[in-house]
């Protein structure tokens, strides 16, 4: 029996990286690989350093809800009391100096905004497209982990695109072998996986706290292990904490457009 077509179901954007996102229903990729606006502005501390979730727990607590339109964004607290201060509504970007206060005084240390509109600050610069991953992949991991709903591991994994799958790990057949990516179609636009996504500590902390699930690193990778699809290669894995798909564009034209909706096409 043929497997049901595969199809972006949704599409998340992170305007600014390490912090929450937005859904929308079409994106437009730059012509170097991110989708426009996505982790197009960071956090940097006094150092230049960049400050993220992966070491930086308390930016969890942070309640950001950015506009359909990304012009305005409020700001607050996961743990505020019912009774403290309003959020905060801010003009963006045109206000940015507010919320890196605002931030700064969560963290106990000064930040400052920064801008990349061309590639943004993505975690891998030589796969800088969007991530991708599988809604049957997420439910298997509320299967191994109960009590984590969908979209918390949603939140907890940040993946850019996702796609609607009855597969657990449909989303593995993207890439090929190291040094060889595959080239797939997503839509009208074609792409190449690069390898597994590897991941940090961010996954194992609870989205809105930040508390950590104590040895969720090492039961995932057992999982992800004893689960693994046959019929991928894998070459790309030292070990098993990699969950989602890097890529990259197979072209550097403007205006390419990826759309709710979209089926994924496999290049043979």
């Amino acid at each position: 029996m043929d497997e049901a077509p595969v199809v972006l179901r949704r599409i998340d954007l992170f305007p600014l990286k390490s912090l929450p996102g937005l859904s929308v229903s079409s994106a437009t990729l730059m012509p170097d690989g991110p989708l426009e606006y996505d982790r197009r502005w960071a956090l940097f501390d006094a150092e230049g350093h960049i400050v993220n979730g992966k070491r930086h727990p308390g930016l969890h607590c942070l309640d950001l809800q950015f506009a359909s339109d990304l012009r305005s964004l409020r700001l607050g607290r996961h743990d505020a009391p019912a009774d403290g201060p309003e959020p905060l509504q801010i003009c963006w970007p045109e206000e940015h100096s507010l919320l890196a206060e605002y931030v700064s005084e969560v963290l106990q240390f000064p930040v400052q905004i920064r801008e990349d509109s061309r590639l943004g600050f993505p975690d891998d610069t030589l796969a800088s497209g969007p991530t991708i991953i599988g809604t049957a992949t997420l439910h298997e991991v509320t299967r191994w982990f109960p009590g984590l709903g969908f979209e918390e591991c949603c939140r907890r994994f940040r993946a850019n695109l996702l796609l609607e799958t009855t597969v657990p790990f449909w989303e593995d057949r993207l890439f090929g072998s190291p040094n060889r990516p595959r080239k797939f179609w997503l839509g009208e636009v074609p792409m190449w996986g690069i390898n597994p996504c590897q991941r940090c500590a961010v996954p194992s902390r609870d989205s809105r706290s930040g508390a950590v699930l104590t040895g969720f690193q090492k039961q995932f990778a057992e999982r992800r292990q004893a689960t693994f699809p046959s019929e991928i290669s894998a070459a790309h894995f030292n070990h098993y904490y990699r969950l989602a798909v890097n890529t990259r564009l197979d072209n550097q034209r403007t205006g390419q457009v990826l759309r709710v909706g979209d089926r994924v096409r496999l290049d043979d």
